[in-house]
């Protein structure tokens, strides 16, 4: 049967997590057949750390300059795709899994071939839900497989069919960070089923509030990913409708800036902008698993 699953793990400065992650996917009640460790060039103990995980299955790659998470991912599942297997499951290191998520995310993965992704329940550390993906309709569970249909998906402990991976492309490296999941898993639940699968549970071990400019005194500069890969997006799966909207939604923010208390008005005002008039521009390249070009 098919179940060969490599499990793609991207880190950064966050040692104490990634051994906990590690530590999770080696105790997997069914065992991960190869497990790729991408170090987003971390400048703390984690190379040495990784230095000491030994192993025929366990493959580290310490990178020269930090990709972003979307460039880490991007490597990882590259580098995972060499390998004959059937599954790609995703995830960061702070994602810490259940003694069974692999094996609840395989019941369904041998009865569903066609599959493009699997997202399993992802609970925060109060137990609370997070990460929740958006269904294709509505909550109601399909009923020849009981799974509720997904439109999209985080890359938190998220299962990939190998072979549409292989079809599709990769995700977007350009992105560096946000919207890299959106976009992707996207991308696939157009053309393939994908599904959410409950009994599937992983805790996220430090997840920030969701991304907000309005209170988000220390990034700053980093929403011009956010804003460019949100009208890309928009634009990308949306049509000009899309495009439209997202602007109109970004003027909002803006006015809000403008009468809000809050510091920094003109530098958040000014990345709103960067990031918009990027994305108006933004063209970036999907990558196959061997490295060529798409659209």
């Amino acid at each position: 049967m098919a179940d060969k699953v490599s499990c793609v793990v991207v880190t950064y400065n966050r040692l104490a997590l990634l051994k906990r992650c590690l530590n999770a996917i080696f105790a997997q009640s069914k065992p991960v057949t190869d497990v790729f460790i991408v170090n987003n060039h971390s400048s703390d103990q984690t190379a040495a750390y990784l230095a000491q995980q030994k192993g025929p299955h366990v493959h580290v790659f310490n990178l020269n300059e930090n990709l972003g998470g979307a460039g880490g991912f991007v490597y990882g599942m590259q580098q995972a795709a060499k390998v004959a297997n059937d599954y790609i499951w995703l995830m960061d290191d702070d994602t810490l899994v259940h003694a069974d998520t692999l094996a609840q995310l395989l019941r369904p993965a041998k009865k569903i071939s066609n599959f493009g992704f699997l997202s399993p329940q992802v609970q925060l550390k109060d137990g609370t839900i997070g990460n929740q993906p958006l269904p294709l309709r509505d909550w109601q569970p399909e009923p020849k497989t009981g799974l509720t249909r997904l439109k999209t998906g985080s890359f938190v402990a998220i299962l990939f069919n190998q072979r549409v991976v292989e079809r599709l492309g990769l995700p977007i490296s350009d992105f560096f960070i946000w919207f890299d999941d959106h976009e992707y898993t996207m991308r696939i639940s157009q053309q393939y089923p994908a599904y959410y699968v409950p009994t599937a549970q992983v805790t996220h071990l430090t997840v920030a509030a969701t991304p907000d400019i309005l209170t988000d005194q220390k990034r700053i500069p980093r929403y011009f990913y956010l804003f460019r890969n949100k009208y890309y997006t928009q634009k990308e799966f949306r049509g000009s409708w899309g495009a439209i909207k997202d602007i109109l939604a970004n003027l909002v923010i803006i006015g809000q800036i403008i009468v809000g208390k809050r510091p920094k008005k003109g530098q958040k005002i000014m990345t709103v902008i960067r990031g918009t008039w990027a994305g108006l521009f933004f063209k970036p390249q999907i990558k196959s698993v061997n490295n060529e070009e798409g659209r």
